[in-house]
């Protein structure tokens, strides 16, 4: 849920991961406005340090996430995915209140790309799948797969300076036991607002996210909006479903303080 905060890039080509490498190094500050979970109502925000780390040659490239380990071509990509979800204090949320809290949800598994773009944009079919683990640190619980096929359109500056997007949109299918993990309500949890519920897996909703940069000197200023439906989904008719939609906003500012230029 937390995508943006492993934006990937690919390469295409193979060779030594150190020949005609270039990167970029620094720090900043990001800030986040989010939904606790999708479908809650209630919202949350935080204000976070963010290293920032670029590198890229024929063979590998890092950019704010890893690609490159595995199978690449012109015209096909084989690497990993992943995502992740905050934890959230069930006292902070009006549907989740009196029930057990969430842990943070780690996401990893293997991604199948289909290179379609040119050479001024970037285009992806995208087709990862993932296993989500729940966990604080001292347990981790398996909670079954994720399965996320998307479409990517990513436009990259040619300059030093200037701007740059991405737009993604795609569907996503989930475990039953992942969506019990959210959206479950058992027996002992039943109140007068809130019935017992058993979730089924399947289709969990659409989502598109935007992420724009523009690059000023040794400044990165970035920009990232997710959005996701559960309109049409097999838990939208949880009682802890308390909206159709989610949405998580992100700007931070980065300063590159060394380069490879």
């Amino acid at each position: 849920m937390l995508a943006c905060l492993l934006p990937l890039s690919s390469a295409r080509a193979q060779g030594s991961v150190f020949d005609d490498a270039v990167w970029d190094l620094g720090a900043g500050l990001g800030g986040f406005r989010y939904h606790l979970y999708p479908g809650s109502a209630d919202e949350d925000s935080f204000v976070i340090p963010t290293p920032y780390l670029t590198y890229r040659s024929p063979l590998l490239e890092i950019d704010r996430g890893v690609r490159g380990f595995f199978y690449s071509s012109e015209d096909i990509v084989l690497d990993i995915s992943a995502d992740f979800s905050l934890p959230v204090d069930s006292s902070d949320s009006a549907a989740r209140a009196g029930m057990a809290d969430l842990n943070a949800v780690l996401q990893v598994g293997p991604s199948i790309e289909f290179l379609l773009g040119d050479e001024d944009h970037d285009v992806r079919l995208e087709l990862p799948l993932r296993m989500a683990l729940a966990t604080d640190l001292a347990d981790t619980d398996n909670l079954g797969w994720v399965f996320e096929p998307r479409l990517s359109i990513e436009h990259r500056r040619s300059t030093p300076t200037g701007a740059s997007w991405k737009a993604t949109g795609g569907l996503t299918y989930s475990a039953s036991d992942y969506h019990a993990y959210y959206y479950d309500v058992s027996a002992s949890d039943v109140t007068a607002q809130r019935s017992e519920y058993r979730s089924d897996g399947g289709y969990s909703g659409a989502f598109i996210s935007l992420r724009g940069t523009y690059r000023f000197d040794d400044w990165i200023a970035w920009v990232y909006l997710r959005v996701h439906t559960l309109s049409g989904s097999t838990i939208e008719d949880s009682p802890l479903v308390e909206r159709d939609s989610y949405r998580l906003v992100g700007v931070g500012l980065s300063w590159i303080f060394a380069s490879s230029d």
